[in-house]
């Protein structure tokens, strides 16, 4: 019978006190080096996934914000379209 999830073996090399920190992890935990490494990785990746998620919702808040605040200040279309190529412009020089 297949297995339903397919699995692949993957093997690298680690500094001596990262193994033994890993290992001593794993003993903690109760696990083998092998799970707590699937573990950490499969963590990781839902960790990356959640920060995209965010960055996301934070560029849709941003979006809403900037809508609502131009309501607000009564602004048209152009003068909206001047503030946000402004706000794009402070944006960029806080970066650099």
């Amino acid at each position: 019978m297949p297995k339903s999830n397919p699995t692949k073996q993957v093997s690298f090399r680690l500094p001596l006190d990262e193994y033994e920190q890993l290992l001593q992890n794993a003993n903690k935990e109760n696990k083998t080096v092998s799970e707590l490494a699937r573990n950490r990785i499969a963590s990781t990746n839902r960790t990356t996934s959640l920060q995209d998620e965010l960055r996301q919702l934070e560029a849709r808040l941003v979006r809403k914000f900037f809508v609502m605040s131009c309501a607000i200040a009564n602004l048209d279309r152009i003068e909206a379209k001047a503030a946000n190529v402004r706000y794009n412009q402070l944006l960029r020089e806080r970066e650099h």
